[in-house]
């Protein structure tokens, strides 16, 4: 079926799913020559049925689009696929047909039938009368389509970590100190977080951010400044 410039499939998705294992469990994921595949789904090498058939399959991504036939990608995931793989092929699955890419995005898995045939003319760009028209058949298609869908849960970005050494500031004036606080502490006592880096040398611990380049060229200043310090207050030759 046609609506503007979209095309919908004639077969639907389960069905075309179905018959893609039966390929790929016949021909054990090699190509093979359409009078074979045919036949392994019951119908004539030269029939409307089996032409159809064919052109939804490539339509959905679920066969090869060139050549001899053979089960795609997609097809191996979403018949022999991991949980995962079936449920992130189904959506890719779906979205190879436009028009139901945007229901995806606009809708999910619901649609209401009153209103419906507004947002398809809309999105479509047909007449409302054609709109109302094929509404109902548009939406069943769909919703049949879509009844084991389950959208692709993404991965959330971490925000980078936060420098965990703070930038050597007079709370009182906001400005940057002489030379930075001496402070008498065993290391022991402390427990390094994982984020923290560890450099030992004798009885010297540094502990400095993981891969922070920033943290280190930081931690250099403060020790010259600690160094400066302790050359001032060390006592003079008399």
């Amino acid at each position: 079926m046609r609506i503007g410039t979209h095309i919908i499939p004639k077969y639907r998705l389960q069905s075309l799913i179905d018959d893609t294992k039966k390929i790929y469990e016949q021909f054990n994921g090699r190509e093979s020559e359409p009078e074979y595949i045919a036949h392994t789904l019951g119908h004539q090498p030269k029939s409307g049925s089996f032409v159809q058939k064919l052109a939804d399959m490539r339509s959905y991504g679920l066969i090869d689009r060139r050549g001899k036939i053979s089960v795609s990608e997609l097809g191996k995931k979403i018949t022999y696929g991991t949980e995962s793989e079936k449920t992130e092929a189904l959506d890719k699955i779906l979205r190879n047909i436009p028009l139901w890419g945007i229901f995806l995005d606009k809708f999910g898995v619901n649609i209401k039938e009153e209103t419906f045939w507004v947002d398809l003319a809309q999105i479509t760009g047909v007449e409302r009368l054609e709109a109302q028209t094929k509404a109902n058949e548009v939406r069943k298609a769909y919703l049949e389509d879509v009844r084991y869908y389950k959208p692709v849960e993404k991965a959330q970005e971490l925000p980078e970590p936060k420098n965990p050494i703070p930038e050597p500031l007079d709370k009182s004036e906001n400005k940057m100190i002489d030379h930075p606080e001496r402070v008498e502490a065993s290391v022991e006592d402390k427990v390094r977080p994982e984020s923290i880096e560890e450099i030992k040398f004798g009885d010297i611990r540094i502990w400095i951010p993981k891969q922070n380049a920033k943290a280190v060229i930081m931690a250099k200043k403060l020790l010259e400044l600690y160094e400066e310090g302790i050359t001032k207050d060390a006592p003079t030759a008399s």
